[in-house]
């Protein structure tokens, strides 16, 4: 009797010990920090190709290939932080299937494929903040159909092309706040029948037509104007369309 309950007591701190190293690989986020080169499919071979998290920190890499993170299935999250790129290649975020978030802050993109974001099938966030990416280009999104929540925050954005929205049926929340955007237009936006909230705080708008906005936005409930010299015809159209203005 003794010895059987000595395997069972072996047994159940086997099995426990089991979970426990599953938990921690499953939950296991991936850093590469100060890193630099060319970032290919072959990079990641060596990591944890059960990660959920990838974060790269500090990093200087010449190159962000096509395919890049294909050989890590699990990731749900990549994190760009404080690191210069030189380019952001089509096709960067390919294979990504599980893939829900993407986050870039504090970088430099020296070189960003007008395609570099297309077809992030089931991403859910693109959060880009405090890094210098252009114009949003035509069809930069296209293939977004699952995204929720968009910003560009403090992007040095001056001009939003026409479709550049294109893809982003499904968005919810679109923040464009602290950029160089003097001129806005919702007749050049597809129709995003889920969009609730918009944020165009801080931005030199000098020209807001929301003339088709109830049309292409049928469910925007605010529109966050902060910093922002609102024409008294557009306040008044805003308030016929039953839209909150938010300037805090």
């Amino acid at each position: 009797m003794k010895i059987l309950s000595i395997i069972s007591i072996v047994l159940s701190y086997l099995a426990v010990s089991t979970l426990g190293v599953s938990s921690v690989e499953e939950n296991e986020e991936i850093t590469l920090f100060r890193k630099s080169g060319t970032l290919a499919p072959s990079t990641l071979l060596a990591q944890n190709t059960h990660a959920k998290g990838l974060k790269l920190k500090q990093c200087n890499y010449d190159k962000i290939s096509a395919n890049s993170f294909t050989s890590v299935q699990t990731l749900k999250k990549i994190e760009i932080d404080k690191s210069t790129i030189g380019e952001l290649s089509q096709g960067a975020f390919n294979g990504c299937n599980n893939l829900k978030e993407i986050i870039i802050r504090n970088s430099k993109i020296d070189n960003l494929n007008p395609k570099a974001f297309n077809n992030l099938l089931n991403v859910k966030k693109l959060k880009i903040k405090t890094t210098k990416i252009g114009d949003l280009k035509t069809n930069m999104f296209s293939g977004c159909s699952n995204m929720e929540e968009f910003v560009c925050e403090e992007c040095n954005i001056e001009n939003v092309e026409q479709d550049s929205m294109n893809g982003l049926s499904n968005l919810r929340e679109l923040d464009l706040q602290k950029n160089a955007i003097k001129k806005f237009t919702f007749a050049n936006m597809p129709v995003m029948p889920n969009l609730k909230k918009i944020n165009l705080s801080n931005n030199p708008l000098t020209d807001l037509d929301v003339t088709d906005i109830k049309t292409k936005c049928p469910s925007l409930e605010s529109i966050k104007l902060k910093g922002v010299n609102l024409a008294q015809p557009v306040k008044q159209q805003l308030e016929t369309f039953k839209i909150k203005i938010k300037k805090n």
